[in-house]
């Protein structure tokens, strides 16, 4: 991210949920959840405005309302005065269980966090809809639409860094203007977005941990 003014810690790890145990990551260990790790950030004296949050894919539909509200009280209780959620990206290849494919598994996510906003009781929390922002761009993505490749990373990046940039009144780093960002609505330029950087696509990537199923995996993406 190229944020003009902003300092950041970037903390990533595969498969992880808000406040719950998840399943075992890539790293070969049960990854820790989001809002223990902000609690620890707290026990260290680190302060910050804004959490960001991309995850909760592996929560349960019936646990995510709880870990929202779990994750908004440790946010609260460190003095941060926005949480931003990423909205999950919705597809059809990954129906969710007992909609007989006339549902995404992530639309809960997604609609859960939009509902518990509408109540008017988190003023903190915004969704920032990444879902609805790459849906002009579907080559970012892989068969399942869901896992992005690098251009859609990169997209990923570039949406966020402008998004963060909006919402604290700032200019858009890709940008030599002094106006405040907006929110970008929808990907304009899919095809430009590597270029930019003089970067080419790959086709590497590793959705699973263990050798057996990322072959598996492979081997369902050429049956697609």
């Amino acid at each position: 991210l190229g944020l003009k003014g902003f300092d950041f810690t970037l903390d990533v790890e595969s498969c992880r949920r808000i406040t719950l145990p998840s399943c075992m990551g890539r790293e070969d260990r049960i990854p820790s959840s989001i809002a223990p790790t902000i609690d620890g950030l707290k026990a260290k004296n680190q302060s910050f405005d804004t959490v960001v949050v991309m995850a909760g894919y592996h929560s349960t539909n019936a646990s995510f309302g709880d870990e929202f509200d779990a994750l908004v009280k440790s946010v609260r209780a460190h003095g941060a005065k926005r949480l931003v959620f990423m909205a999950l990206r919705e597809s059809l290849a990954f129906p969710a269980p007992g909609s007989h494919g006339k549902a995404s598994v992530y639309g809960v996510f997604n609609s859960t966090v939009r509902d518990r906003i509408a109540t008017g009781t988190y003023p903190e929390v915004t969704l920032l809809d990444w879902n609805a922002y790459s849906a002009s761009a579907p080559r970012w993505f892989r068969v399942d639409g869901i896992h992005s490749k690098l251009s859609g990373a990169i997209g990923l990046g570039e949406y966020l860094s402008d998004a963060l940039a909006a919402l604290e009144a700032r200019p858009c780093p890709r940008s030599d203007s002094v106006e405040p960002c907006r929110i970008p609505t929808a990907a304009s330029d899919a095809g430009d977005v590597l270029a930019r950087y003089g970067l080419k696509e790959t086709d590497l990537h590793r959705y699973e941990q263990g050798a057996k199923r990322s072959v598996d995996y492979r081997s369902a993406l050429l049956r697609e």
